[in-house]
C-alpha cells in the first residue's frame, strides 16, 4: 500500500515551514535528508498526528489523516528526544506503552518479542535509568515497532551515538523492513545514515523537496559535478577559495582532491561519479562554480 503526501503546507506564525510537500512512499526504507531547519521534523510530526497541517492531504490506502485515532493505530514513532520513566525496567516500560497503544492480547509475549528484535533481552529487567544512550534508543525502536505498525517513523536515529553504537543502530533499522511490507521513514541530517540504511531518499531544504528518488539512480544521473585532481600546494590554496572540496589527502607534492564544480575546474581534473554526500552538498551548499 502507498502512503501519499499531497501538497502539505504548514505555517508557524508567518514562517512557512512546509511549502507544498508531495511524496508517494511504497513499502521500503525511505530517507528524508536535509539540514537542520529544513522542515523534516515538522513533516514527521504531521505524519505522526502530533500537529496538524494547514492544508494538503495524507492518505494510506483508504485511510485519511483526518481520522487521527485510526492513523495512530498503524504508526510507530521514535522521536529525536526519547525518554521513559527511569525507575521502570525495560519490560515494565514497554508493557506500559503497549497498554497506551491499545494492545490487548499477549502483551508480555509481544514485549519480549520486540526486546529480542532490538537485542536487549539481557537488559530486559534493567531499569531505564541504568541504560546507556544507545540502549535507550534501542528501547525507543522497540516501542515504535510494538503492535507491528504499517508505518515506522524515526527522527534523527543516530544523533549522539558513538560510532560502534551507530553501526549497530543502522543494522537494526535495516532489519525493520525484512518482510518488505511496511514503510520505514528515516529523518536525518547525516548523509551516511541515509546512504547505509535507505533505498530511496528525498532531500529537503527550506520546507521543500528539492530532489527525490532511488539513491542508485540519483547517483547515476548526477553527472558533471564531481572531479578528482592532484594539485600542488599553491594550486590547492586557490582551489580551496573557489570550490567545495569533499575529500583531500596530502601527497608528497601537494594534495589529491575530490571537489564540486559544474565545469572542469583545472586541466588535470577527471570527472567521477558522485556519492550521496557530494550530491547533497551540491544542492544544499554554495552555488557550483
Amino acid at each position: 500500500m502507498t502512503l501519499n503526501i499531497n501538497n502539505i503546507v504548514k505555517y508557524f506564525g508567518k514562517n512557512k515551514a512546509l511549502d507544498g510537500i508531495n511524496i508517494s512512499l511504497e513499502p521500503g526504507i525511505y530517507g528524508l535528508l536535509g539540514p537542520n531547519g529544513a522542515g523534516k521534523t515538522t513533516l514527521m510530526r504531521i505524519l505522526t498526528t502530533i500537529i496538524n497541517e494547514d492544508s494538503g492531504t495524507i492518505t494510506y490506502g483508504d485511510l485519511n489523516w483526518n481520522n487521527k485515532n485510526d492513523v495512530r493505530k498503524i504508526i510507530g514513532y521514535l522521536p529525536q528526544k526519547f525518554s521513559l520513566y527511569k525507575n521502570l525496567t525495560v519490560v515494565q516500560a514497554l508493557e506500559h506503552i503497549a497498554i497506551l497503544k491499545g494492545i490487548e492480547n499477549n502483551i508480555n509475549s509481544q514485549v519480549i518479542d520486540v526486546i529480542e528484535k532490538v537485542n536487549l533481552i539481557e537488559q530486559k529487567d534493567k531499569k531505564i535509568g541504568h541504560l546507556s544512550g544507545g540502549m535507550i534508543r534501542r528501547v525507543g525502536i522497540a516501542q515504535a515497532i510494538l503492535g507491528n505498525p504499517n508505518i515506522i517513523v524515526v527522527d534523527e536515529p543516530t544523533a549522539g551515538l558513538d560510532p560502534e553504537e551507530r553501526m549497530r543502530f543502522r543494522n537494526l533499522i535495516k532489519g525493520l523492513n525484512r518482510n518488505k511490507n511496511n514503510i520505514v521513514i528515516i529523518s536525518t541530517h547525516i548523509v551516511d545514515d541515509v546512504e547505509m540504511m535507505c533505498e530511496k531518499v528525498a532531500i529537503m531544504d527550506k520546507g521543500k523537496i528539492i530532489l527525490e528518488g532511488k539513491i542508485a539512480e540519483i547517483k547515476n544521473s548526477a553527472k558533471y559535478i564531481v572531479w578528482e585532481a592532484e594539485v600542488s600546494n599553491e594550486e590547492f590554496l586557490d582551489i580551496e577559495k573557489n570550490f567545495i572540496i569533499t575529500r583531500q589527502n596530502k601527497t608528497n607534492t601537494g594534495y589529491k582532491l575530490r571537489l564540486l564544480s559544474a565545469n572542469k575546474p583545472i586541466k588535470s581534473a577527471k570527472q567521477v561519479q558522485p556519492n550521496l554526500e557530494e550530491i547533497y552538498l551540491s544542492l544544499i551548499g554554495r552555488e557550483l562554480n
